[in-house]
């Protein structure tokens, strides 16, 4: 077993693309006769999954064949507006390239569905840093349940309180405390005052952070 491993959110976290989701699904929103406002969405619907999502907006009785199909359509208006403009949050590149030269293993995890997981780790060439990739579709429940967070944390081959977790959302901090994975916020379009106390450190994007501050966190 390694004595460290890393994990990396996707959304917010390894890519500023929030604004592109919560863009999407307002268009998605107005498209199908169920129109979204912005501070419904930052508050009820951001950082979840598209079932999470789906049966918020229509209740339990949705079945999983019109979640799908919903999703399908919601996630093709995100990639159309997000894949001109797609780039890593700064300095992520050279912090996995750190971590890689160290020996450290290193997985992404995310609530995203696997399309859109692709899409950013394949589009920004960011596969070759991780033992493990995983999605949505890889567990039976998102974040904040921790099943995602253990089962990157089973497939780099370290115990879960020896890994740290790079989150931005509420539901991947508490996924992270259920886990026992010391949490590390990257707070690009939040607010540092509003994180819970367990998060162990801050940081507005990668720049400048070291292996050895990851340690120390």
């Amino acid at each position: 077993m390694h004595t460290l491993g890393v994990i990396f959110d996707i959304d917010g976290t390894s890519v500023d693309n929030h604004a592109h989701h919560e863009e999407a699904w307002l268009v998605w929103g107005e498209r199908n006769n169920k129109p979204i406002a912005r501070d419904y969405y930052r508050e009820h619907l951001y950082a979840r999954t598209n079932a999470q999502i789906f049966r918020t907006l229509y209740g339990d009785s949705i079945t999983d064949a019109e979640i799908a199909r919903g999703a399908e359509d919601k996630e093709a208006i995100y990639r159309e507006l997000y894949g001109p403009v797609m780039a890593p949050m700064p300095g992520l590149v050279e912090l996995l390239t750190a971590l890689n030269a160290e020996g450290i293993p290193c997985a992404a995890a995310s609530n995203a569905n696997r399309i859109n997981v692709d899409f950013v780790v394949d589009g920004l060439n960011l596969r070759r840093f991780f033992k493990a990739v995983l999605a949505c579709e890889d567990v039976a429940h998102g974040k904040p349940d921790p099943e995602i967070l253990l089962l990157a944390a089973s497939q780099m081959g370290v115990a879960p309180a020896h890994c740290k977790i790079f989150e931005d959302s509420a539901a991947g901090f508490e996924a992270a405390r259920r886990a026992g994975m010391a949490c590390i916020a990257i707070t690009g379009h939040s607010r540092a005052a509003d994180l819970p106390p367990y998060v162990r450190a801050h940081y507005q994007d990668f720049r400048g952070l070291t292996v050895a501050d990851v340690i120390r966190a």
